[in-house]
């Protein structure tokens, strides 16, 4: 037996990668302590900042900063943001043509 272990690698979110320039909505599951008040849209900025876990076998999850289209609160009453933080499995990414909403026909 090897004196290393193979550890399971993180499992990659659902549909289109989450990248610089990418428009996204920041979602709010059920049960967490930072919601935010609705899913606030904004576009990948750059890289977040990762926070550090002290407990060897622990991934870390990937963050990107999303500066907002609007100005974002939290539930509690925190904000307004113009930028966040955000893990990568709380962003849902939008197609250009959903978040400016329906389009007048020619």
């Amino acid at each position: 037996m090897a004196w290393w272990s193979r550890r399971p690698r993180p499992a990659r979110p659902a549909g289109p990668p989450v990248g610089l320039g990418v428009l996204v909505a920041v979602t709010s599951p059920d049960g967490v302590s930072d919601a935010w008040y609705g899913e606030p849209v904004g576009v990948v900025v750059q890289g977040g900042v990762n926070e550090i876990y002290g407990y060897p076998g622990v991934a870390t999850p990937r963050f990107w900063t999303v500066a907002f289209d609007d100005l974002a609160y939290m539930v509690d009453g925190r904000g307004p943001f113009e930028k966040a933080n955000v893990p990568e499995w709380r962003l849902r990414v939008l197609e250009p043509e959903a978040a400016e909403g329906p389009q007048p026909e020619p």
